[in-house]
This record gives C-alpha cells, structure tokens and sequence, in this order.
C-alpha cells in the first residue's frame, strides 16, 4: 500500500519548509504572489515552458506536507496514458529550478514527493505567516511591507487544461489571497490620516481587488466626497451602481452611501450650503432641506427613476458669448448629472 512508507525528509532530518536561516545563506527565492518567479543569489532561474511543470511546482512549494504521488498524478493528469511517467518528467524539469550543487529541495521517493522550503524561500508562504496578524495590529509599516510583496494574483496567468482538482485548488487559493490583500488595504487605509495622500490609492487598489464588495465601493466615495470630489464620487457610484444591475445585485446601499455622504458633506459647514462650488443646481434640488433644517432625501422615490442626461444647446446672441454658452451648458449638465444619474 502507498500509505505504508514514509514521507521522505530532508538530509537534516525535516520534512517542507525549513528554517529561515538556509533560504539566507542559499538566496534561493520562489515568487507565487504574481507571475511564478524563482531567484537564486539574486539571479533570475529559467522557469520551464510546460504549464504543468510550473503548476506542479507552486504547488509542492506551498503544500506544507509531502504528497503522494497517485495524488499529484490525479492533481494534473485526468486523461494520461502514463501519469506516473509524465509526474517523473514534471520532477526531473522542476529539479532544475529548485536545486543546486548546495541543497537538493526537490525531495521524492517511490511514494512521496515535498519540496524543502522555508517561509523566507517563497514569498506566499511568508506572507500567509504574518498577514492575519497585520490586519489585526500591525502598524501601517508593517501592511505596507507585506502588501508590497504581493505582485499580482497568485500563480498569475497560469491555466491547466483539463485539470479540475488542480483549478479548485488554484481558485480556492487565489481567493485567500486576495481576501487576505483586500483586508490588508482596507486596514491601512483606516490607519492612515484622512486627508493622506495615499488613501484614495490605496481604496482604488481594493476595488480591483474585489469589484463587488460593497464596503470598499462605499469607503471610496466617503473619501472622495469628504475631498470636495463630489462629481468624481458620483461618477463612480452611477457606474458601479450600473454594474450592480447588470450582475443582478442590489444597489440600495451603495445609494445610501453616497447620499449620507453628501448630507454630511453640506451639514458639516452651515456656510457650504451658499457658498461651495461644487454644490450646483442639481445638487440642491438633491440636497434641499424641510422645515426643521434636515436634508431632504426621496430615494423611494428618485430610485424609481432611470438615467438621464439633458443637452440643452444655446447659441450666444453676440460673438463674444461662446464661453458663456459653453459654461452655462457644462454647468446644467453636471448639475443634472449629479443629480439624476445615479436614480
């Protein structure tokens, strides 16, 4: 039976990921957070062209036991002829990456096969051992340290045909990550002052992260809107309230949001509500207040309401009034916009 042999160890008697003083004395490094990289004494490692090489390799360096070898045959190979043949090719091309005339990582028997990594040797693996810790209190040198490791998404363009275990995992993998950078951003974001200039950088790097969460579409337009960038902020909130639509989501919150935004926007000044530019005529009629000095919010009503845009072409009655046409026009559009568009 295969369970009846051992997994194999290192020479010094450890199984995976070893301890952090020989990845300093090899300067072996293996990147799975963005393209699949590996260095070695700061030199880049020629990475083999075969898509299940490189796959079979990111896997083996983040699995913290060894594998057997019937189940790495089933990981990548569904429809083979020969499995355990096309896994042996898989170890021999992977054996030039990972070893030198120093260490052999690549460990394998009959039964078992594990790479001897540490967490300095791969990039992931150091990032998994701090990240929950950082978001819960870290300092923003510390979330910046470990964000700025990440260089795209785990295994980033790497695909297996016909390899459904292997794309679970791959999936499953990519969304801990990611989870794992989206809470990172948000955490660093809420340390930073307000007014820091690296906020909205960091807000907008969330959301490409994950484009459906509401939460980092709502921290964005609060920051923008709390910035004086009202028509930024309600440009987003119509697009993404767009795409909410269209992915079959509701959208309510994110209307909220903006309109609480706003209101706490012209309330926080008494003074804002005659004199801020960026309240137009659109945005009164949005912003207007009831007898008891409340900001007036319909959205049962405005949300009913579709998209629209006027264009109201004026032409100027003397030569020089081209510039007054085309400002007056811009300044009932936007105004329209700021109001209407988001309903």
């Amino acid at each position: 039976m295969e369970t009846d042999r051992k997994p194999p160890r290192s020479k010094k008697g450890r199984r995976a990921h070893s301890e952090p003083s020989k990845a300093l004395r090899d300067g072996f490094r293996l990147r799975l957070l963005g393209p699949l990289t590996a260095t070695r004494q700061g030199r880049d490692i020629p990475m083999p062209s075969s898509r299940k090489v490189r796959a079979l390799l990111g896997y083996l360096a983040l699995e913290p036991r060894p594998k057997l070898r019937s189940h790495l045959c089933e990981l990548l190979w569904d429809v083979a002829n020969d499995p355990r043949s096309e896994l042996r090719w898989c170890l021999t091309k992977i054996r030039a990456v990972t070893d030198d005339a120093r260490r052999r990582r690549l460990i394998a028997n009959g039964q078992w096969v594990s790479i001897d990594v540490s967490a300095q040797d791969v990039d992931a693996i150091a990032f998994s051992k701090s990240i929950e810790k950082a978001i819960a209190e870290g300092s923003v040198v510390d979330l910046k340290r470990l964000t700025a490791t990440i260089h795209g998404e785990f295994l980033e363009g790497l695909a297996v045909d016909r390899s459904p275990m292997f794309d679970n995992w791959l999936h499953g993998q990519r969304h801990r990550f990611m989870s794992w950078h989206s809470q990172a951003l948000a955490r660093l974001a809420s340390l930073l002052p307000s007014d820091h200039e690296d906020v909205l950088a960091i807000l907008r790097k969330r959301i490409d992260l994950v484009p459906l969460d509401e939460q980092a579409h709502i921290d964005l337009v609060r920051a923008l809107t709390a910035r004086g960038h009202v028509v930024e902020a309600d440009h987003h909130i119509a697009t993404t309230v767009g795409h909410y639509e269209r992915e079959g989501l509701n959208p309510a919150a994110l209307r909220e949001a903006w309109f609480a935004s706003r209101r706490v926007r012209v309330t926080a000044s008494p003074e804002l509500q005659h004199t801020e530019t960026n309240i137009t005529l659109g945005e009164e009629r949005c912003l207007r207040t009831d007898r008891l000095g409340q900001p007036f919010d319909p959205p049962q009503l405005l949300s009913a309401r579709r998209a629209s845009i006027a264009v109201m072409p004026f032409e100027p009655w003397t030569p020089g009034g081209n510039s007054l046409v085309a400002g007056l026009t811009n300044k009932i559009i936007t105004g329209l916009l700021n109001c209407g568009s988001l309903l």
